[in-house]
């Protein structure tokens, strides 16, 4: 979301997910079901797999 820099907003608009949803997900939710990240990951533009792997990110200094 950042790097496409979406708010939550945009991002349950493009996922045709509620707002609420996306905070939860963000927050305090642990888990979703596969439609929801299937839809996120299409409005995101990535593969579903994406949204469930953690990757280490380099920030400048």
């Amino acid at each position: 979301m950042t790097f496409k820099q979406l708010t939550n907003a945009d991002l349950a608009f493009k996922a045709k997910i509620s707002p609420s949803t996306v905070g939860n997900i963000l927050g305090k939710r642990e888990t979703c079901n596969p439609e929801t990240a299937a839809k996120i990951a299409k409005a995101l533009g990535v593969e579903t797999e994406r949204l469930f792997t953690l990757e280490e990110i380099d920030y400048a200094a």
